[in-house]
C-alpha cells in the first residue's frame, strides 16, 4: 500500500454520473537490487519507466527490492519515496535528503558499512501499524552512527534496531535532532549496544496527551538517551 494523491471529480458515462479519480502523479516502481554505483537514486537503474527520478513521479520499492543510496549530499528528484513492506532502501556511509520519504507495514532503512556516520534529511512520514512497525537497521561490524536531522511525521511506529539479525559488541547510535512535533507513533528501541540519542521533547514527539500507553518500548537492554532536560509525565 501507498498513498496516491490527484483529483476526483463527477463524470457523465453511459449517461449515469460517475466519481472519477485521476492520479497527479504516475507510480514507479524498483524492480530489482541496486549494488555498485551508479545507483537508482540518481539514475534510471531498475526502475520500471526506465529513466533517472524525476519530480512528477511517485516512487515505490516494494518487497525484495534494494535501493542504495551512495551519493554524498544527493536530494532525491522524485516526487517521493514509499517504502513498502519488506522494501528497502539503504544509505551507505552518505549524507542524502528526502523532500518526501514515506515508511509503510515493515519497510526498513538500512545503515550500512560503507561509512561511519550517515545522515537522512528531510521529511519521513511513517504510516506503519502497530505490530508491523517500519525499521531503521543498523549494520554492526563496527560502531556505526546514523544523524536524524530529519522531521518525522504521522502516528506509525517506528524501530530502531541491527541490520537484520547480526550482533556485535561495537555500539551504534541514533541522533534524532529533527522537530518531531508532527509525529505521535510508537518507538520501539531493540536490542543491546542500540543508543538512542534524542536531542530534546521537540526530537521525542508531538504532545504527550496524543501518545499512547506504549509509545516508547525497549527490548533487549537498547538505551534511550536524551541530551537535554526533559520532562515526562504519567
Amino acid at each position: 500500500k501507498y498513498v496516491l494523491t490527484g483529483d476526483f471529480a463527477i463524470e457523465e458515462i453511459d449517461g449515469e454520473k460517475v466519481l472519477t479519480f485521476t492520479p497527479t502523479r504516475n507510480i514507479v516502481k524498483l524492480t530489482g537490487t541496486d549494488n555498485a554505483a551508479p545507483t537508482s537514486f540518481d539514475a534510471k537503474g531498475f526502475w520500471d519507466n526506465s529513466a533517472a527520478p524525476s519530480a512528477v513521479n511517485d516512487y515505490v520499492v516494494p518487497n525484495g527490492k534494494l535501493l542504495r543510496c551512495r551519493t554524498q549530499d544527493g536530494v532525491f528528484q522524485g516526487h517521493s519515496l514509499n517504502i513498502l513492506g519488506g522494501g528497502d532502501m539503504a544509505i551507505c556511509g552518505v549524507s542524502v535528503t528526502f523532500p518526501l520519504l514515506r515508511l509503510f507495514d515493515n519497510g526498513i532503512i538500512t545503515i550500512r558499512n560503507d561509512g561511519d556516520v550517515n545522515t537522512l534529511k528531510g521529511n519521513v512520514y511513517v504510516h506503519a501499524a502497530q505490530g508491523a512497525p517500519a525499521t531503521i537497521e543498523l549494520e554492526t561490524s563496527s560502531s556505526r552512527i546514523l544523524r536524524m536531522p530529519a522531521e518525522l511525521h504521522g502516528d506509525g511506529d517506528l524501530r530502531f534496531r541491527y541490520y537484520k539479525t547480526s550482533k556485535s559488541t561495537a555500539m551504534v547510535k541514533v541522533f534524532v535532532t529533527g522537530d518531531n512535533r508532527d509525529f505521535t507513533g510508537g518507538v520501539e528501541l531493540h536490542q543491546l549496544k542500540v543508543t538512542v540519542d534524542f536531542a530534546n521533547e521537540a526530537a521525542i514527539g508531538g504532545p504527550g496527551k496524543a501518545f499512547r500507553a506504549d509509545r516508547i518500548t525497549f527490548s533487549s537492554n537498547a538505551v534511550l538517551q536524551v541530551s537535554n532536560s526533559y520532562s515526562i509525565q504519567d
